[in-house]
């Protein structure tokens, strides 16, 4: 079996083809300049430095190259590292130069992603939202299907954001079984069609390519206004009245799901299902993004993460008497 970067326990050396999903150039205090990578392949991400590195060097170690890594894991400031010793590119004709296969994703396939998917569309029992959102995921499916929910923070991987999607649809699921079982508090089927529409903006605001870069659309515009506009597009489509009451509506809960307005939520929430989806929006981000920090983490060793107030999080493993 083809051994992984985290197969490797602390102070082993390490000798393993990695993806380098990110290369940054950098210079230290004596002016010289240095790469600071983040690799990756399936068992998650670990940092390195590759120090004085020459022109060609940076030239040649950059993002979305495969490379066969010897070097020692390490510990440094509570977050593994890699000590590279020897570092050179594999042959673009060898078959472990697929970056494809290097790539964390999704815990489910595709084919399961899109079967429970559609099956919470099946239920939008209002037509114009149950149509746009069919004509989006139709017409985007693609995309949809293959980008990360995020560049670093949350779900950052291969299907991320229909993974996310299918989470938040099923705490959604829940909390709508809870509060709607004496009378119906709450409407699903625009909770529902909220959730799956309240990120597609990123098939566009993220690229395709290793890393998932953030798009000259996406820099200048970002999610939120891009399904908006998607919105009025898939409208124009189908022959609905992107002015009437019932579109404005799923609009606000796109608009408003970031939940404030420093966020970058053009509106707060003004509708019990867009201060439903804000919240679930939320929890599971958070989850998602502590859980990843704390994978491989040593238990109370602090992990910092900057998207959350710049807290440290700790990895907890109880014991029973």
């Amino acid at each position: 079996m083809v051994k992984k970067i985290y197969d490797y326990s602390l102070n082993q050396e390490v000798d393993v083809d990695v993806l380098i999903k990110q290369a940054d150039v950098c210079t230290d205090k004596s002016g010289k300049n240095y790469l600071s990578f983040i690799f990756t392949d399936q068992s998650g991400d670990i940092e390195a430095k590759y120090w004085s590195a020459t022109p060609r060097e940076i030239d040649r170690f950059k993002t979305g190259a495969v490379v066969h890594l010897i070097g020692q894991h390490m510990m440094y400031q509570g977050r593994h590292q890699i000590k590279i010793k020897q570092l050179h590119l594999v042959d673009a004709n060898d078959s472990a130069a697929n970056p494809a296969q290097y790539l964390p994703q999704a815990p489910l396939t595709r084919a399961q992603l899109e079967e429970n998917i559609d099956a919470f569309i099946a239920q939008i029992a209002q037509k114009h939202w149950h149509d746009i959102v069919r004509y989006m995921i139709d017409n985007y499916r693609e995309a949809f299907y293959q980008r990360p929910a995020a560049k670093k923070f949350h779900h950052a991987y291969i299907s991320g954001l229909a993974y996310h999607t299918l989470s938040m649809l099923k705490l959604a699921k829940s909390i709508v079984s809870q509060y709607n079982m004496e009378q119906k508090i709450i409407d699903e089927s625009l909770l529902y069609a909220g959730i799956i529409l309240h990120d597609f903006g990123k098939v566009f605001e993220l690229s395709a390519e290793v890393g998932a870069n953030y798009t000259f659309e996406g820099n200048m515009l970002g999610h939120i206004v891009m399904v908006d506009e998607l919105i009025v597009q898939a409208c124009l489509q189908l022959d609905i009245d992107h002015r009437a009451k019932d579109i404005t509506v799923l609009k606000h809960m796109i608009l408003a799901h970031h939940g404030v307005l420093e966020y970058g939520s053009p509106v707060v929430p003004h509708l019990l299902e867009a201060e439903i989806l804000h919240n679930i929006d939320q929890l599971d981000a958070s989850i998602n993004a502590i859980t990843s920090h704390l994978q491989q983490a040593q238990p109370f060793v602090a992990q910092r993460i900057a998207a959350l107030d710049n807290r440290n999080f700790y990895k907890y493993e109880g014991h029973h008497d």
